[in-house]
């Protein structure tokens, strides 16, 4: 999964709609920019969470098998399957914006991230470090279409 794909933030600036019409932007599977991945978005609790659901490459070039989360900083969970791992977690509506943290299987760092909904059916995801520093944003489409 390249780092563009999981390297961003969540904005979904959606001006006047309410927390349902909210999670029902967000909810489903999303087609990451460069078509590597696809992303889950599913209630978890209060909150919502996004995992894994698809992977273009799942097989892991080095050994032969399903992509591992190698690079973990928790060495426990470094056995842990890329796919349908939960890698957007906590994610809350907040003054029309999805905001939560978003984990980067590339790096095993976890990030800021937030959501905006596009007029056209689109999710704009943008993702920051360093406290908004250097953030990247990219453009998914719901595989529902």
């Amino acid at each position: 999964m390249k780092r563009s794909a999981v390297i961003m933030a969540l904005m979904l600036a959606l001006t006047g709609l309410s927390q349902p019409a909210l999670a029902d932007a967000l909810a489903g599977s999303w087609l990451v920019e460069d078509g590597s991945s696809q992303i889950r978005f599913e209630p978890c609790g209060e909150k919502v969470c996004g995992r894994i659901a698809w992977l273009k490459d799942p097989m892991d070039p080095e050994t032969g098998r399903e992509i591992k989360d190698k690079n973990n900083p928790d060495e426990a969970q470094r056995g842990n399957k890329l796919l349908g791992l939960i890698i957007f977690k906590n994610l809350a509506a907040n003054a029309g914006t999805w905001s939560g943290d978003v984990y980067n299987p590339d790096d095993g760092r976890t990030y800021s991230v937030k959501i905006r909904a596009l007029a056209d059916g689109r999710l704009e995801v943008k993702g920051c470090a360093l406290a908004g520093i250097f953030c990247q944003s990219e453009i998914w489409t719901s595989t529902a279409n």
